[in-house]
């Protein structure tokens, strides 16, 4: 009935489509750890950031957090460079299908807005950069703009500190609140 071109691409359909699916079903895993997530997880964030410019030192920083992280997560498990540009892939594409879920506007705000660090990110990670280097180039990257992003935006404007206390918030939804601070 199927021959074996119709089975490759019934099988690369499927890789490409799971993330959605995950994506679609991300609030549900979080909850089974009791994490604060969609409108709520956002809600939360936002109780650190109340300051007008403390969000717009956010929204201008927090795509570098983002290119960082894309970049670092793949080189901490030691993926190949054939396997670091799909995690990628599938690491964005649960995150913001997770956004849409939210709010559809917003989360395609957030995909236009992270359009430029996704594709620089994809360029650094299918470079034939070694991990322990792609590791290092993107820590300091991570630290650097999380640096300014607390003491800068957090001390400088008075808005509560947000280090250690929400890490995991922060990591999920940084990227979406910078972008829906504007709307709502």
């Amino acid at each position: 009935m199927f021959n074996n071109n119709d089975t490759n691409n019934m099988k690369h359909n499927i890789i490409l489509i799971m993330p959605i699916v995950i994506g679609y079903f991300f609030d549900t895993f979080l909850n089974n750890f009791d994490i604060k997530n969609g409108m709520d997880g956002v809600n939360f964030y936002e109780e650190f950031h109340k300051d007008k410019l403390n969000c717009i030192i956010h929204t201008l920083t927090a795509p570098f957090i983002f290119y960082s992280i894309s970049c670092l997560i793949p080189s901490i498990i030691n993926l190949s460079i054939k396997y670091r540009g799909w995690f990628q892939y599938y690491m964005w594409t649960i995150i913001f299908t997770h956004y849409i879920k939210i709010n559809i506007l917003c989360g395609i705000l957030c995909i236009f807005y992270y359009l430029y660090p996704m594709i620089r990110a994809n360029e650094k990670v299918n470079s034939d950069i070694e991990n322990k280097v792609l590791f290092l180039y993107s820590l300091k990257m991570f630290i650097f703009v999380f640096i300014l992003q607390e003491f800068v935006g957090h001390y400088l404007y008075d808005d509560t500190p947000s280090l250690f206390t929400i890490i995991l918030n922060q990591i999920l939804y940084s990227t979406y609140f910078s972008v829906y601070h504007f709307f709502y």
